[in-house]
């Protein structure tokens, strides 16, 4: 059994209109998660992302919110009380 460690994920998701308006905004969040390595905490960090993306209708127009990046991942450690 690996021992797992601290990962922050900080993340931003493109929220676009159909049509002429296109980029609305951009959403950010930050994660802190456990991980086996920083290979596995860059995969956690892409399905906290997409499970972050949605699609929905305002209107006529649809709304899409997708990830757009991983901002940044480090490494927190393994003895963390506190953050």
């Amino acid at each position: 059994m690996m021992n797992k460690q601290w990962y922050y994920a900080q993340l931003r998701w493109a929220v676009m209109v159909e049509g002429k308006e296109g980029l609305r905004e951009w959403k950010e969040a930050v994660h802190i998660f456990l991980s086996e390595d920083e290979k596995t905490a860059f995969q956690q960090a892409l399905e906290i992302g997409r499970l972050g993306e949605d699609i929905h209708t305002e209107g006529r127009r649809e709304v899409q919110t997708r990830l757009a990046e991983v901002v940044r991942l480090d490494y927190l450690g393994s003895g963390q009380t506190q953050f």
